[in-house]
């Protein structure tokens, strides 16, 4: 029972997990080397994180774990030249992500532990943290960890059978099955690393963090590619890691900032994408027209977010229902595509 002697002997806990952590770090150049593609080495290392990831929601994770192994994996995972893509689109969109950030991962084990735990347990350790604060070293373990990840999302509690999500609606969690709260909280993580994201690399991602972005939608061309090699540039277009002149000069790696292309204006990753008229001939549409981003869901490097009226990336709910009583969903106006009049867009 790891929880048994870790809680005896704190400092063992540390000496484990620096051991597994170093185990990590050291496999990701080998991960990186092999011939397998990125999204294969995603699942490589998201296999071998789960040794230090075992049993991590019985202690305090902190930030300097966090990012000691975020940066493993981003090695392991994304060739040398990647130095220049965004990681949040990878794991917030390209990948299952939750499977490499050592806080999600904590955070789940929690919310499992704590979901298949009987009401006589949880009820218990629910109310004693209403007085106090989780705070680092706590003897409810598994219950600190989940409070704490369940703030960091930004949600929040209504009473101990009810959550209420990041855009105020109402989980009743206890009631629901694990399968479903997990969605849903892999769903709250995917906003959350998304705005940070959107709001690091607002210049050449082009789309308000606010809004959450259409996993769906941004990945469709992705489905229809037959080459590896073509697949690998739209991944690393919608994550932005193009390289442009402006990007190099600011490397102190060119002389100018300029477009070799056409000479006009710097060369930014937007001017390059759709402003450059070196290559407006690769943006005509059917018709003949140039096609470009249109709109605030239409991003610079091929994401696409949900609408305003979809904040949580589905239809919001008429009401969340109560204890015992079904959520109501909106009801929509002919058949869309056989679904009838419940309609949730996920």
């Amino acid at each position: 029972d790891l929880g048994v002697t870790w809680r005896a002997q704190p400092q063992l806990r540390l000496e484990v997990e620096h051991a597994r952590d170093a185990v990590f770090r050291a496999r990701a150049p080998a991960i990186q080397r092999l011939p397998i593609g990125t999204v294969a080495r995603a699942r490589a290392a998201a296999t071998l994180l789960r040794g230090p990831a075992y049993g991590a929601h019985l202690g305090p994770v902190t930030q300097a774990r966090v990012l000691r192994l975020q940066a493993a994996a981003r090695q392991a995972i994304l060739p040398p030249t990647g130095t220049l893509h965004t990681w949040e689109v990878w794991l917030a969109v390209l990948l299952p992500g939750h499977r490499l950030d050592i806080r999600a991962v904590a955070g789940l084990q929690a919310a499992e532990a704590v979901h298949r735990a009987p009401q006589a347990c949880w009820l218990p350790a629910w109310t004693e943290y209403q007085v106090r604060a989780p705070r680092p070293g706590s003897t409810l373990a598994p219950v600190a960890a989940l409070l704490l990840w369940i703030e960091a999302l930004g949600a929040g509690w209504r009473g101990p059978d009810f959550l209420v999500d990041p855009w105020g609606g109402l989980l009743q969690w206890r009631a629901m099955s694990w399968a479903e709260v997990a969605h849903e909280l892999r769903g709250w993580w995917r906003q959350k690393r998304w705005e940070e994201g959107a709001e690091r690399r607002s210049p050449d991602l082009g789309l308000p963090p606010c809004r959450a972005v259409d996993r769906t939608a941004s990945r469709a061309l992705l489905a229809r590619l037959y080459s590896a090699r073509d697949r690998g540039v739209l991944r690393a277009a919608l994550a932005a890691g193009l390289t442009t002149m402006i990007r190099r000069w600011n490397a102190r790696q060119a002389e100018s900032p300029t477009c070799p292309h056409c000479e006009g204006p710097p060369e930014t990753l937007p001017h390059r994408l759709w402003w450059c008229p070196a290559w407006e001939y690769l943006r005509l549409g059917e018709g003949g027209q140039v096609v470009r981003p249109e709109g605030p869901d239409e991003g610079l490097t091929g994401l696409v977010s949900h609408p305003a009226e979809e904040p949580a990336g589905r239809m919001v709910v008429a009401a969340a229902g109560g204890p015992g009583l079904p959520i109501v969903w909106p009801r929509t106006i002919g058949d869309w595509g056989g679904l009838g009049a419940r309609v949730e867009v996920s």
